[in-house]
């Protein structure tokens, strides 16, 4: 019977997209290009601590097709967000929400160093194009600023359904006050308020990809390689720009990424001496 990479990868995707329904008291993993989500509350009265979820690799999204679940509704967040932000989560407004994610100093997944992937929300449907491409330097004080919430969210144990909770006073954090996501993590405002949205029915989030530009040193831009949504149960979907299938080669790393990452998921916490 040969071999087919598309039915495979939805195959795949189908039993393994679900990582992000981590046991309590898991401990979270953090991979150089994995995405981060993340939750803060803006406002009066509103609470001093965010919450952030590993969502895998940044190429699993760059290469799929057709619809993804990084978190099911099933999965517990609707409890952690209201927990940490409210009964009224999802339609009061005050809960914002974005993503981000980088290779780092190095090549992953086939995307070269710095390359920035980050949210761009929708304003009037689906953007046409992505951040700014910028010079590698540039793009490297926002690596830099990714890495630093990646080192305060690795190998910490998660108490609640699936989201770990970080206090927005502690220096690293996705909330910390001039570093955080509302200083663009120190990326000189380039992406500015485009990169968080308010949760609510009809949120949406773009992602884009930008790899540095290093001939232009900026003028042209990255490109949107799906969409995110949020339910009110909590669900994370995405959905992919691409319909067709990407060619064998590329299927193949893709379904090996998806197990790695599953098995990555499976191993248990370490408990203290």
């Amino acid at each position: 019977m040969m071999f087919n990479p598309k039915k495979a990868i939805t195959l795949l995707a189908a039993a393994g997209m679900a990582f992000a329904s981590t046991a309590v008291n898991a401990a979270t993993t953090y991979t150089a290009g994995d995405l981060l989500l993340g939750f803060r509350q803006t406002g009066t009265g509103a609470s001093t601590n965010s919450l952030v979820i590993d969502i895998g690799q940044a190429s699993l999204y760059r290469d799929a097709t057709g619809t993804l679940n990084p978190v099911l509704g099933t999965a517990g967040l609707d409890a952690d967000l209201a927990a940490q932000f409210g009964p009224n989560w999802y339609t009061d407004g005050s809960v914002k929400w974005a993503i981000v994610g980088t290779t780092g100093a190095a090549a992953v997944g086939g995307d070269p160093s710095n390359t920035l992937y980050s949210s761009l929300k929708q304003t009037s449907g689906l953007n046409t194009a992505g951040y700014e491409q910028l010079d590698n330097g540039t793009q490297a004080t926002a690596t830099t600023g990714i890495n630093n919430l990646a080192t305060t969210y690795a190998g910490k144990t998660i108490t609640d359904n699936v989201a770990l909770i970080q206090s927005n006073t502690t220096a690293g954090t996705w909330g910390k006050s001039g570093t955080g996501v509302g200083s663009d993590f120190g990326y000189s405002g380039v992406w500015g308020t485009s990169l968080e949205q308010a949760v609510s029915a009809t949120s949406k989030l773009d992602l884009s990809r930008a790899v540095a530009d290093n001939i232009n040193g900026g003028g042209t831009f990255g490109s949107i390689e799906g969409t995110f949504s949020i339910s009110s149960t909590g669900g994370i979907s995405f959905t992919s720009n691409v319909a067709a299938a990407p060619e064998p080669g590329r299927a193949a790393f893709m379904a090996l990424g998806l197990s790695a990452f599953m098995l990555r998921r499976r191993r248990p916490a370490r408990v203290a001496a």
